[in-house]
C-alpha cells in the first residue's frame, strides 16, 4: 500500500491530499541483456522491461491538514501497468534494483483533475536490494563429449573401409586347409546410467535392462553387475554406498521386472575406486556383463 499526495487550488488556496491506495499485479519480465547477449552469469547489468495486469483498490482520500474524509472509500478498479527495471550486480548475492513504471486504473484520487475521467495514470519510481540465499551458481554439466564422438566415429569409418577390403578377398581358398572355427561364447555389456546423487533407475534406461535380461535367457550366460559412483561428487565412503544400491537397483530390477532368477546374478560395487569413463559424469552408472 502507498501514500500518494495530491494537490488543489480552489478558491487561491493550495491544498493537500493524502490519497491511500494498494495494488497487485501480475508480470511479463523480458531480460534485453540476456536475450541478446551470450549468457553470463557475473554479468553486471540487467535491462528488463515488464508489463502486468492486475487490481487496483483506492481505501480513501483525506484532507491532509484537517483529517477529513473525502469522496468514495475502497474503490476498485483494474489495473494496467508496465515500465523497465535497472539490475545491478553488486556481489555474488547481492543485486541493487531501480525501477520506474507506469500504472493505468480507475484510482479516484480526491484531488486530481481526472477524479471522473474513464482513467488516471501513477508514475512509480522504487530501489531496492535483492539478497539471494542459499545456492546462487549453475552447475555446468557436460551432455556430450564431442571429442570421444569424433574418435569413435573415426574408428568406425576405419572398420568400415577394412571391412569394405575383405569384402574383396574370394570366399573360397582351395589350396588352404580347413581350420574348424574356434567356439567362443560372446560377452554382452550393457551400461545403465543414473542421476548424480540418486540409484533409481530412469525409465529411458530400462531398456538397457531389459536387453541384459533378454540376452541373458537367450545365451543362458550368468549376469555381472558392478555399481560405480564418479570421484568429483560425495565422498569414499558415501560413494561407495551409492555404487553398491546402484547395483542392487539393476538386480532387483532384472528379478522384478523382467522375470530373471537371482541365482544367476552376481553383483559388485567399486565406489570411486575405479573410474571407468574418462568423462567424470559419465561414471555414475552400473555395467551389466553377461558372460
Amino acid at each position: 500500500a502507498w501514500n500518494v499526495y495530491s494537490f488543489e487550488k480552489p478558491a487561491n488556496e493550495l491544498v493537500r491530499y493524502q490519497n491511500v491506495f494498494g495494488a497487485a499485479s501480475l508480470e511479463f519480465m523480458f531480460d534485453l541483456v540476456n536475450y541478446f547477449a551470450p549468457y553470463r552469469e557475473t554479468r553486471v547489468f540487467h535491462l528488463i522491461p515488464f508489463v502486468g495486469l492486475g487490481g487496483h483498490m483506492k481505501f480513501y482520500s483525506a484532507n491532509d491538514k484537517s483529517g477529513d474524509k473525502l469522496g468514495t472509500e475502497n474503490d476498485y478498479s483494474g489495473l494496467l501497468n508496465g515500465g523497465l527495471a535497472l539490475k545491478f550486480r553488486l556481489g555474488k548475492r547481492v543485486d541493487l534494483n531501480l525501477e520506474g513504471q507506469m500504472m493505468v486504473s480507475k484510482n479516484n484520487f480526491q484531488g486530481t483533475r481526472t477524479v471522473h475521467e474513464p482513467a488516471d495514470v501513477t508514475a512509480l519510481v522504487s530501489a531496492g536490494l535483492t539478497f539471494k540465499l542459499g545456492r546462487v551458481a549453475f552447475q555446468p554439466i557436460t551432455p556430450m563429449d564431442y571429442d570421444l564422438v569424433n574418435d569413435l566415429n573415426g574408428q568406425i569409418s576405419s572398420l568400415r573401409a577394412q571391412n569394405a577390403e575383405l569384402s574383396k578377398r574370394p570366399v573360397s581358398c582351395p589350396e588352404c586347409p580347413e581350420v574348424a572355427p574356434a567356439v567362443t561364447k560372446p560377452i554382452i555389456e550393457n551400461v545403465v546410467a543414473f542421476r548424480i546423487g540418486s540409484a533409481k533407475i530412469d525409465k529411458n534406461q530400462m531398456i538397457n535392462v531389459y536387453n541384459s535380461a533378454e540376452s541373458a535367457k537367450a545365451n543362458g550366460g550368468k549376469i555381472y553387475i558392478v555399481g560405480y559412483a564418479d570421484e568429483q561428487t560425495g565422498n569414499a565412503n558415501i560413494n561407495m554406498t551409492l555404487s553398491q544400491r546402484r547395483a542392487e537397483a539393476v538386480k532387483d530390477a532384472l528379478i522384478n521386472n523382467y522375470g530373471v532368477s537371482a541365482d544367476n546374478i552376481v553383483i559388485d560395487f567399486k565406489g570411486d575406486t575405479v573410474q571407468p569413463f574418462a568423462t567424470n559424469e559419465w561414471n555414475r552408472v552400473a555395467i551389466i556383463d553377461i558372460k
